[in-house]
């Protein structure tokens, strides 16, 4: 929001480089410093020699180009992006006027073009040109210096400009502002400290400072070059936890101002109103306690002031349309720096503030702030107006974040936000329909997810309505509807393009060919399966060789393994090798595991070479190759399709059976209960290949009771293994048979496994299935367990109730533990007598650890109690 005092500002020149009579100066003729390079521990008057960077001759090539512009330099914050540009500006420019205005909010940058086209130097000084240089370009200057067209600069200008990266890849700048970058900015990258740079520093003798050199040993390939050069100790000791809380206050709303970015000016009436704020939320006052403004002014003035230790900490500015202040750049990179206790996040009255403060854009462009802060509360807030248009690819993102915070229900809002948007963003709303689709089948509302898949299917999107017709597949397989899979896994397989892997040399035609041999077509060596396809693919080939059409699966792991999705087509190439070797073509499945092995994927070459050495013991023990067929290879069962809940594949990472272990029990066994045992000891000596085909053979055996309990353990045994959605389609399974015992454990298992994987109000939902089923086992469990997650949550009344029930179970290890719990939620309300009554009964229990806990408690009550 603008003010019309704005309309009074203009660019003004930065001091520094101003020179006799307040002409500009050339570039020959300013330092580093003059240029916004902060001050270095090393060297004289704060100016350390220059350290040679990798980036410097892309630097120099694009100033030397008379073509290019405009040039910006960007990189991390302290990653010596401003020291770079001005060393490379002085080398090249060096016979250039330099000029640099105030980053003023109100002021337009073309207004400054303009300003800088109109400079001439001092008389009788003839200059080759002017550079308009910009330092740290907030996210609304790098928009429109990205906008502005350079065929109309003024002649002889040439824009020179510094960016924070993560400000310019964040969500604040616009996609068409960034491509436009790209087009004529020469954007040229910064990062860390490279190998050669460091062994130049090592070198010289500026820097043999034991502690800079200490900081070079430490490196892990992240330090950057302004950590060890600039000294943030002065910054930090005025920030530090402590001080005067009414500096702290004021030097965190002006930094928090600037980290936000608004585009306004700070003025007084602002910063008054934040200092307040901020001031109760430091010392915990009520928001009706009173702040004097006394405090603020005494802390301003403070903060003004330069010593001789650090520049003054907040500048105050004037002109002909008001004042207003600006933090030092230094403070935002000391809150930023999460590592340190003087760090802090961007504090909520500010984004309260900014809610009520602004509107439209400039509201929404906060609300993009704080979704790159990881404010969601906030986030949700300013973002939840509509007076004006939402970037879906924003709201995509926040969305995500919201999803890998476990808020699933928030997460849908958002995604459905930009679903509704319908054909104003081709390419986000189908990647909606999907992720809507897997939240839906997350929850187990397979009708809802249907519907959203078959948006994203109707979309035509190249990459999500393929992915949706692997995940509409995948639904129907674990709802044994075998010929829908099939229909949907081949009309993703034939999507895209497809070419040979390192052992091939063309693309192979999608759909069944002749037997084990994939027909070759014409392709360019570029082109390549999409992972929708691969996985379709992979799928039908598991599908087939369950179906017992052997032929046909060895036709899809065929096509699979040549995808060129490396993980897809290992695991593939692992079950062709399985298949050869169970026809007893040991050199065919030799060829197939070298193959996986090589492919260096972290969980499908591992198992190809502990085949590859089993195959080679065997040979070394008999003398020759292995009869075909012998028992002594480990079998491994082709791995289950993904499950649908997102369209990452699941990755086998089971270790291979001990080598020499006999599979004969494997070859023998058919009754559905010796195959569960079987299994169940298989998985216990962490032959996890061989207890998964047991465990399969089991769940598919028909008879009810045996096939809850396989489901079970097999979800048990992918969970153990890392595999989340393998081990939560299991459960789901095990769930649907209804059994008495095993479906209340296994919904008792889905809680606790969206628990651990912080999907909070899913874990809510499945605890709250147990409890409804009545089971003497699990069901006090979940009440247990529904008190707890409650008490995460700071919703205490809930809890309350919930470990009153629990405790009312009579259960005998989950009632006296809700006992102990309550005792000390009541504790903490505040009512020692309902807490002291508690753990009294606790304490009659038996159970061992509640009753100590509560017999501990109760003897500190009657200590305190004879306290004088």
């Amino acid at each position: 929001m603008r003010t019309d005092r704005s309309r009074l500002a203009r660019p003004r020149r930065w001091l520094s480089l101003r020179g006799d009579q307040g002409r500009p100066r050339r570039f020959a003729e300013v330092t580093p410093e003059d240029l916004g390079v902060h001050r270095s521990r090393f060297g004289a008057g704060g100016s350390s020699p220059y350290v040679r960077r990798e980036a410097d001759e892309a630097i120099v090539a694009a100033l030397r180009d008379g073509g290019r512009r405009v040039v910006v330099v960007s990189g991390p914050r302290l990653a010596g992006s401003t020291r770079a540009l001005a060393h490379a500006a002085q080398e090249v420019l060096g016979d250039h006027l330099v000029v640099a205005f105030l980053d003023d909010p109100d002021v337009e940058l073309a207004d400054m073009v303009a300003a800088a086209g109109a400079t001439t130097g001092p008389p009788g000084v003839s200059a080759q040109g002017t550079v308009l240089w910009l330092d740290r370009l907030s996210a609304r200057r790098y928009a429109e210096l990205a906008r502005t067209d350079t065929g109309h600069l003024p002649d002889g200008l040439r824009i020179l400009a510094v960016a924070d990266s993560a400000l310019v890849r964040g969500l604040r700048v616009p996609a068409e502002a960034k491509g436009a970058m790209r087009a004529h900015g020469a954007p040229i990258e910064l990062g860390p400290i490279t190998e050669a740079e460091r062994r130049r520093l090592r070198a010289g003798t500026d820097y043999a400072d034991p502690e800079l050199q200490a900081w070079l040993d430490a490196d892990d390939g992240t330090l950057l070059l302004g950590r060890l050069l600039v000294d943030l100790a002065p910054f930090r000791t005025d920030l530090a936890p402590g001080t005067s809380t009414n500096r702290t206050a004021l030097l965190r709303a002006v930094t928090d101002w600037r980290r936000i970015d608004p585009p306004t000016r700070l003025t007084w009436d602002d910063l008054e109103r934040l200092y307040r704020a901020y001031r109760q939320e430091l010392t915990g006052a009520p928001q009706s306690a009173g702040v004097s403004a006394i405090g603020c002014e005494a802390a301003l003035k403070w903060a003004a002031r330069p010593t001789r230790e650090r520049p003054a900490l907040v500048e105050e500015r004037s002109d002909e349309s008001g004042t207003y202040y600006s933090p030092h750049p230094l403070l935002a990179v000391v809150a930023d720096d999460s590592g340190q206790d003087c760090a802090w996040p961007v504090a909520d009255p500010m984004w309260e503030h900014g809610d009520t403060r602004f509107e439209g854009d400039a509201r929404r462009d906060i609300g993009y702030a704080a979704i790159e802060a990881k404010a969601l509360t906030a986030a949700q807030r300013l973002l939840s107006h509509t007076d004006t248009r939402m970037d879906p690819v924003a709201l995509l993102y926040l969305g995500q974040v919201l999803m890998d915070a476990g808020d699933l229900d928030a997460a849908r809002h958002w995604f459905t936000r930009v679903a509704d948007q319908g054909e104003d963003a081709a390419d986000t709303v189908p990647l909606a329909y999907f992720v809507l689709g897997g939240l839906e089948d997350a929850r187990d509302d397979a009708e809802a997810a249907r519907r959203w898949w078959a948006l994203a299917i109707g979309s035509g999107h190249p990459e999500w309505a393929p992915e949706a017709m692997v995940s509409l597949g995948e639904l129907d397989w674990r709802q044994g509807d075998t010929d829908s899979a099939r229909h949907w896994w081949t009309r993703a397989a034939g999507v895209g393009e497809l070419r040979v892997g390192d052992d091939g040399g063309g693309a192979v035609e999608h759909g069944p060919g002749p037997e084990g041999e994939p027909r070759t077509v014409t392709g360019t060596p570029d082109t390549v399966a999409s992972d929708a396809a691969a996985s379709a693919m992979y799928n039908l080939a598991v599908l087939e060789h369950r179906e017992g059409d052997l032929v046909a699966a060895r036709e899809w792991y065929t096509y699979a393994s040549a995808s060129g999705v490396v993980d897809v087509a290992a695991k593939a190439m692992v079950d062709l090798g399985t298949l050869d070797r169970e026809r007893g073509d040991v050199d065919g499945a030799r060829t197939w595991w070298a193959r996986a092995a090589r492919s260096g994927d972290p969980a499908a070459a591992p198992r190809a070479r502990a085949r590859l050495d089993a195959l080679g013991r065997v040979d070394a023990a008999e003398g020759s190759p292995g009869p075909q067929g012998s028992a002594a290879e480990p079998r491994a069962p082709a791995e289950r399709p993904v499950n649908p809940e997102h369209s990452g594949h699941a990755r086998n990472t089971a270790a291979p059976r001990e080598a020499g272990a006999s599979d004969a029990s494997v070859e023998v066994a058919s009754d559905p209960r010796a195959l569960l045992d079987l299994g169940g000891s298989a998985a216990a000596r962490g032959e996890a290949d061989t207890a998964r085909d047991l465990l399969n053979r089991a769940a598919e055996s028909g008879d009810p009771d045996v096939a809850a309990r396989a489901m079970n353990r097999i979800g048990a045994l992918e969970q153990e293994l890392g595999e989340v959605h393998e081990a939560r389609g299991w459960y789901i399974r095990a769930v649907r048979t209804e059994h008495a015992d095993l479906a209340p454990q296994s919904l008792l298992a889905l809680g606790l496994l969206d628990h651990r994987q912080g999907w909070l109000e899913n874990a809510r939902t499945w605890f709250g299935h147990v409890v409804r089923t009545g089971h003497p086992e699990a069901a006090p469990r979940a009440l247990y367990l529904l008190a707890r997650l409650a008490l995460e949550q700071d919703e205490a009344e809930e809890a309350r109730a919930w470990f009153t029930r629990a405790a009312a179970s009579g259960h005998a290890e989950w009632a006296p533990r809700a006992m102990a719990d309550l005792a000390g939620l009541e504790l903490r309300s505040g009512d020692t007598g309902a807490a002291r009554s508690w753990w009294g009964r606790a304490a009659e229990s038996g159970h061992a650890e509640s009753a100590a806990r509560a017999r501990a408690a109760l003897d500190a009550f009657e200590d305190s109690a004879d306290q004088p």
